[in-house]
């Protein structure tokens, strides 16, 4: 699959992965090759001195031959023995080369590569270590003279540890055969074959590594490097490349880093910190934010990787409109019925579903019209997606108007004007207006999601939103249980709770903390260990409650026993304050997975005290619609 990658990205991603470990038993000290005059003439020796300590009597020649034809013979098997040591030191100066070849090309890409001499199994525990440590492992695969065994049980022990995806590169002149063996050895991951500029090779994508096997007669440093960046975002995106760049400008950071916080701001800091009136317990958590704030501050992601998201994402529609009408119809309805599948079946759910299995009816022509809007979208537009939804939504009413319009004029309907049927129809589009796009304002975004998506189903879809909804909304607990965290601390309980700690008791109910960040951090000189809390009840299906009422508020949240989103409403005229420290053991069954993030919380908050602040006015904020809670698994598509 062809992408469209940036210099900019290439070089973000040649950055990251330039901590390159190189795993080949050919590197070899060169002192190890013996010139050939030394071996024969070692060999001869050895081979003399085993005929002399030897009881067999020396046989003689037969006297036919003469002292020239003797001398022939031995000139032959002195040749025959120099040609095999020249040719097993041949092929050992050549791997030696072609390894030393390959470390000097990672260092002219500017990359970090570290050779390691892979001398027999038993470094094979030290080499677990390296891969572990390196972002990128180039892995010979004739290790051993056994067809790549020693190096798979290699692979085996190092997958074993699942902490850190392990992106690795196994170099081989057999591809085929390390293809069939890994596949052998991984069976649920057949090897993809893919062609490049570099050549053919294999992917294998495992649950904790990413294997790419390339041939060492064609692909060189800078092959590897841009087939591995390739694949990369072909299979997890441009998002991830985020995520290097920040690391990247963190490193860059070293010096200033050094230079601005450097002795005796460790002094001062400490006298910060004791004049805070704060626990000793609470400044690792402290210190963290002040270095987060400043990482913030100082760090900013390229914006070419925003570009390449672009790039990409018009170039799934350019894919779709190369597809044939059938073929492009037939994808549409296959996702439409996921969609079904996804769509709450609680209030008005059959009429709901009828009214998106009536995107089925929209012709393909009308679709191609659609995804052109879509290549040609102006992002900057303030909700740049409405324009497309208004278009969708008006070709359903005029397929569901005129259905029914059928139905209820069938005898009469030829014979109306066209003015008069035009009027009808304008009639029927009026009344089903609303019907058709509360259910299909959010939806339509999900199935043009389903559509860009290439190869993607409902469930990783689905599973990506939910990802999407915990990285903007909340920041996870490495230990969400209480009472662990309490067995974390000796001392005074002081410093276990955030403003918007999540509470979970069970599956049916759940607390947000919503006391100032300095009276949760610092309890018990702020507040005597009281902290207020709202209550909020966890919303099974639709059918549970018809619209928000004045007072409440919906959350759509991560699972914390799952994979799946959860929706929340929390009710701001349900508040508790708890006594945190002669109360704990009550709250002790509690899971506390994460916290909102600061603005959400903030976002609450306001909400909570605009409800305790009116004085006689019915309403102090426009209301927002709630129709999308009949797939509130996507409740903010057209934000």
């Amino acid at each position: 699959m062809t992408t469209i990658i940036t210099d900019s990205v290439r070089e973000i991603a040649l950055k990251y992965f330039s901590d390159i470990v190189y795993i080949d038993d050919a590197l070899i000290n060169p002192n190890n090759f013996l010139p050939i005059n030394q071996t024969a003439v070692e060999q001869a020796s050895s081979v003399e001195k085993t005929r002399e300590d030897s009881s067999v009597p020396y046989r003689r020649l037969p006297p036919t031959r003469t002292i020239k034809d003797r001398e022939e013979v031995a000139d032959q098997i002195n040749n025959t023995g120099e040609d095999r040591i020249r040719q097993t030191n041949a092929i050992g100066a050549q791997d030696y080369s072609k390894a030393f070849s390959l470390l000097y090309e990672f260092q002219q890409l500017g990359c970090k590569a570290s050779p390691f001499y892979f001398e027999s199994e038993d470094s094979v525990d030290l080499a677990v270590k390296l891969i572990e440590t390196s972002h990128l492992t180039i892995l010979d695969w004739e290790l051993d003279s056994k067809g790549g065994e020693v190096t798979l049980r290699l692979l085996e022990k190092s997958l074993n540890k699942k902490n850190r995806m392990k992106m690795i590169v196994v170099y081989t002149r057999s591809p085929e055969k390390a293809r069939d063996s890994l596949h052998g050895k991984y069976p649920n991951s057949p090897p993809e074959q893919i062609k490049s500029e570099s050549g053919e090779y294999y992917l294998v994508k495992l649950e904790n590594a990413f294997l790419l096997v390339c041939n060492k007669e064609t692909f060189n440093a800078k092959g590897i490097m841009e087939t591995f960046t390739d694949q990369i975002i072909s299979n997890y995106g441009y998002f991830v490349f985020g995520f290097f760049d920040s690391i990247n400008k963190m490193n860059d950071q070293t010096a200033l880093i050094l230079q601005r916080f450097s002795y005796p701001f460790d002094n001062a800091l400490i006298l910060q910190l004791c004049s805070s009136g704060f626990s000793q317990n609470d400044y690792a958590q402290i210190v963290s934010k002040m270095i987060s704030n400043h990482f913030n501050k100082t760090t900013y992601v390229n914006s070419e990787i925003l570009e390449g998201i672009i790039l990409n994402w018009k170039r799934e529609v350019s894919k779709l409109l190369d597809k044939s009408n059938e073929d492009l119809l037939s994808l549409i309805k296959n996702y439409i019925v996921e969609i079904c599948k996804l769509h709450n079946s609680g209030t008005n759910g059959k009429r709901n579903i009828d009214n998106i299995g009536l995107l089925k009816e929209i012709s393909a022509d009308r679709w191609r019209e659609y995804l052109n809007a879509l290549d040609t979208i102006d992002l900057n537009r303030n909700k740049p997606f409405k324009e497309i939804n208004t278009m969708v939504i008006n070709d359903v009413l005029s397929i569901k108007s005129e259905k029914k319009m059928k139905r209820s004029l069938i005898e009469e309907l030829e014979k109306l004007k066209k003015e008069t049927k035009n009027d009808i129809i304008v009639m029927h589009k009026n009344k089903y207006k609303r019907e058709v796009s509360e259910v299909l304002n959010p939806l339509i975004p999900v199935l043009f999601a389903f559509l860009l998506s290439s190869n993607a189903t409902a469930p990783n879809i689905k599973r990506s939103v939910r990802e999407l909804v915990e990285i903007m909304k909340v920041v996870p607990y490495d230990e969400s249980s209480i009472e662990n965290v309490a067995k974390l601390n000796d001392n005074e309980l002081i410093n276990f709770f955030s403003s918007g700690d999540i509470l979970f008791k069970n599956d049916t109910e759940a607390l947000i903390c919503i006391s100032p960040s300095c009276d949760a951090f610092n309890p018990a000189e702020k507040v005597m260990h009281h902290l207020k809390f709202i209550r909020g009840s966890i919303i099974k299906k639709d059918s549970e409650f018809q619209q928000l009422k004045e007072g409440q508020h919906l959350s759509v949240l991560p699972n914390p026993e799952n994979l799946e989103l959860l929706c929340i409403k929390w009710e701001f005229y349900k508040t508790e304050v708890i006594d945190i420290k002669n109360n704990f053991e009550q709250y002790k069954s509690y899971k506390r997975p994460y916290r909102f993030e600061q603005s959400y919380c903030q976002q609450i908050i306001n909400s909570y005290l605009a409800y305790h602040s009116r004085s006689g006015v019915d309403e102090l904020f426009f209301k927002k619609d709630s129709s999308m809670r009949n797939f509130f698994v996507f409740p903010s598509a057209l934000e």
